[in-house]
């Protein structure tokens, strides 16, 4: 199930970096729902925490992007 929010996540990220006006705030509050759902139900699920990284990095909070970057990629390895 967490895979299908991330999945969700990615594709909404995706919209906002073609989307115009008010539908980028829209579309990037949608994927950080998703993200965080798909955390919610599996916190070991590294890839929801990277692809959140990069929304993070994406809406420029750097410090919350670092860290689920680095909490992502560290899981991943695993």
């Amino acid at each position: 199930m967490a895979r299908i929010f991330n999945d969700r996540g990615v594709a909404y990220r995706k919209l906002s970096l073609t989307a115009k006006g008010d539908n980028i705030k829209e579309y990037n509050q949608k994927a950080l729902r998703n993200f965080n759902k798909a955390i919610l139900l599996d916190n070991n699920y590294g890839l929801a925490y990277y692809n959140r990284g990069l929304l993070y990095e994406q809406l420029g909070y750097l410090d919350k992007a670092k860290l689920d970057l680095e909490k992502g990629t560290g899981l991943l390895k695993k």
